[in-house]
């Protein structure tokens, strides 16, 4: 009877581990989430009637050229769930400003997408460039 007791609890914590490993090596793996970016040239104000589409199907730690009409830029996902998808760019961009435009004074690397929310950076230029638009999930064209 005291082997059975002993044998019962040392399998408690040998089950308990192996219970903790399952539920931590499936955290985060939600599977590839698509995500569009768009690029989309302009100049003087006004934009190139040909956009580029670059859809992926995208999961951490892959990187992706997003492909423009002037320059590519090189997408890296550090971060990607079917909610929000965080991605590092390989040039600096200027996130659109909170009234529309671009905000030349907070280029970064760094950029997070919601689901529902577009997200657009440029090249951080003021006489022309590349704006992406970057959505998750199957959009037909986020800019139309």
């Amino acid at each position: 009877m005291a082997s059975t007791l002993l044998r019962s609890l040392t399998l408690v914590p040998l089950a308990l581990l192996t219970v903790s490993a399952c539920a931590s090596s499936s955290e985060g793996s939600d599977g590839p989430v698509t995500v569009v970016l768009v690029a989309d040239s302009w100049s003087d104000g006004g934009s190139s009637s040909d956009p580029i589409t670059t859809r992926v199907e995208a999961t951490q730690g892959d990187t992706v050229t997003a492909k423009g009409q002037h320059a590519d830029v090189d997408v890296t996902f550090t971060s990607v769930s079917p909610d929000e998808v965080t991605l590092e760019t390989s040039d600096k961009m200027a996130p659109e400003g909170t009234t529309g435009g671009i905000n030349l004074n907070d280029t970064r690397t760094d950029f997070t997408v919601t689901a529902g929310a577009p997200l657009t950076f440029s090249t951080p230029s003021m006489d022309g460039g590349t704006t992406w638009v970057v959505t998750i999930g199957d959009a037909a064209s986020p800019t139309s």
